[in-house]
C-alpha cells in the first residue's frame, strides 16, 4: 500500500516536473518568523511600559475635587490605545511562534502567556529607564486619540475654583513664588509655603506644570499652592482659543 502511494507521488513529481525548494528558503522563512515574533514582543513591551506610565500619571487622587462622572474620567484616563495594541501583538506573537519550525507542537496558552510575560518584563524596563515617557510625549503630538485626551485634561486642570490650575511657568522667583500662563491665556500668581514639588516637576521658566491648592483671589488671579506636578505630554492651548487666534490672524492678513 505504502509502495503504491510513494509510486504515485514520484509519478506526479516527474509528470509535473516539481522541483523542491532549496534549504535556504526554509531557513530564511524560519528566521523571518522569529524576527517577527521578537518584534511583536518588543512592541508589546512598549505597550505595557506606556500603560504603566499612563496609569501612574493619571492623577486618580484629584477625582473627588472635580465632580466629574467617574465613568467618563475612567474612560478618558485608561490607555485603551495600548490595551488594544497589546491584544494585537499578543495575537501576532502567537501566530508567528506557531509558524516556527517546532512552534506547532507548543500549547497555544503557553505561547500567549510567555509572550505577555516577556513583554511585561520588557515594558517594566522601558518604564524604569524613561523610554515610556518619551513615547507618550511624542505620540501626544501626532495621534488624535492622545490629543482628545489632552483636551480633556486641559478641561480638568483649568478649574481654579476647584483648586486645580495648570500651564507654563513664565516667571519664577523661587519654588514658593512663581507665575504660570494657563490654557485660557490668564497669568496666575502662584504662592505658597514649602510647596511640594513632585519628581520630574521642573522649577524653571518654560516648564509645564499642574498645581494643586486653593484659589485665593480669582479676580486678581492669585493661587495658593500646596503641590506642583509635571504636565505629561505635549501641552497645547485650549482649542477654542487657538481657533479664535487663527481667525484673528486671517483677518490681519486680509
Amino acid at each position: 500500500m505504502e509502495e503504491k502511494i510513494s509510486g504515485k507521488i514520484l509519478e506526479k513529481i516527474k509528470r509535473e516536473k516539481i522541483i523542491p525548494d532549496p534549504k535556504w528558503k526554509f531557513l530564511a522563512k524560519d528566521y523571518l518568523v522569529w524576527i517577527a515574533f521578537m518584534v511583536s514582543i518588543f512592541v508589546g513591551g512598549i505597550a505595557i511600559g506606556s500603560m504603566a506610565f499612563v496609569l501612574t500619571n493619571s492623577d486618580w487622587d484629584i477625582y473627588p475635587r472635580i465632580g466629574e462622572d467617574f465613568s467618563q474620567y475612567l474612560v478618558m484616563s485608561l490607555p485603551f490605545f495600548w490595551i488594544i495594541a497589546l491584544i494585537g501583538v499578543s495575537f501576532l506573537s502567537f501566530y508567528n511562534y506557531s509558524h516556527t519550525k517546532k512552534g506547532y507542537r507548543t500549547n497555544p496558552y503557553i505561547i500567549v502567556v510567555s509572550s505577555i510575560a516577556l513583554s511585561l518584563a520588557l515594558g517594566l524596563l522601558f518604564y524604569q529607564i524613561g523610554l515610556s515617557e518619551k513615547v507618550e510625549r511624542n505620540l501626544s503630538r501626532s495621534i488624535p486619540y492622545y490629543q482628545r485626551s489632552a483636551d480633556y485634561r486641559i478641561k480638568i486642570w483649568n478649574q481654579p475654583e476647584q483648586g486645580l490650575v495648570a500651564g507654563r511657568i513664565v516667571q519664577i522667583r523661587n519654588k514658593d513664588d512663581f507665575k504660570i500662563e494657563c490654557f485660557d491665556g490668564n497669568i496666575w500668581m502662584i504662592k505658597g509655603e514649602n510647596i511640594l514639588w513632585r519628581p520630574r516637576a521642573v522649577s524653571e521658566e518654560g516648564a509645564q506644570v499642574k498645581v494643586l491648592g486653593e484659589a485665593e483671589d480669582v479676580r486678581r488671579y492669585i493661587f495658593h499652592a500646596k503641590e506642583v506636578r509635571p504636565w505629561i505630554g505635549e501641552m497645547r492651548k485650549n482649542p477654542i482659543i487657538n481657533e479664535r487666534m487663527d481667525r484673528d490672524e486671517f483677518r490681519e492678513e486680509r
